[in-house]
């Protein structure tokens, strides 16, 4: 019993040792303390919904989660009051926020903090981000809801999309063709229990990182890759928005 006592003790220390040692390491490698990777979950088939061509798939108006909120226009932001003047981003995964913990931390909702406490409260800020939109899925959106906001600013990033589209569907990319329905529902993932534990530890998210940094990508589908209409493609319907 004291023989087991000890190794178990042994055991901890030396978890612990490691622990402190990862923390101060990313501390100096990234000039930043560490902080608990913990994540929200991204329940795509409860806010997802299949849409009639060529947008294919939308955002659930009015949907309410711990995590994710859609508005009445179908976008992961405030409810619209229509203000004075409107900031619109058209934007892919980095812009709709993915896996954020704590819907708060959302940078339209953060932007909008920042603009009260400098006492501007004249400006709306709308999140259209969607994460899996080609540009031709983000030009159809503009045409059928989002022009109608008449924003006063549009920032637009989208493009990644289109380009890893191209380069996995190979001969078969056309412009327009979305990701299948089953690939936008896989996107879907759930933490279990022991990998939120672990997402606390400094140690096993550094050894997580790495492995999916050295984690392949997405396998094309032949040789061919239509990089030139593509871009064209892209373009165009950035182009049409503007």
């Amino acid at each position: 019993m004291y023989l087991a006592a000890e190794i178990t003790g042994g055991v901890l220390l030396t978890g612990a040792c490691l622990e402190i040692s990862a923390r101060l390491f990313y501390r100096k490698k990234f000039q930043i303390p560490w902080r608990s990777k913990v994540i929200g979950e991204y329940p795509y088939r409860e806010f997802v919904e299949k849409a009639e061509p060529p947008i294919h798939f939308q955002f659930k108006k009015g949907f309410r989660s711990r995590h994710v909120n859609i508005n009445c226009l179908g976008m992961r932001c405030a409810e619209p009051e229509m203000k004075k003047k409107k900031l619109l981003v058209i934007g892919e995964s980095i812009f709709f926020g993915p896996k954020i913990l704590d819907e708060k931390g959302l940078w339209c909702y953060q932007l909008k903090d920042i603009l009260h406490r400098n006492n501007i409260s004249d400006w709306e800020i709308f999140n259209a981000g969607f994460p899996g939109y080609n540009t031709y899925q983000y030009r159809a959106w503009w045409e059928k809801t989002l022009k109608k906001i008449e924003p006063d600013i549009v920032i637009i990033q989208c493009g990644v999309n289109d380009i890893t589209q191209a380069y996995v569907m190979g001969e078969k990319w056309e412009p327009g063709l979305p990701w299948q329905w089953d690939f936008i529902m896989r996107q879907q993932r759930k933490t279990k229990w022991w990998q939120k534990l672990l997402f606390h530890n400094c140690l096993y998210f550094m050894y997580r990182r790495k492995k999916i940094t050295e984690r392949k990508g997405f396998e094309p589908d032949g040789n061919v890759f239509k990089l030139r209409e593509c871009m064209e493609s892209i373009s165009c319907n950035a182009g049409k928005i503007v």
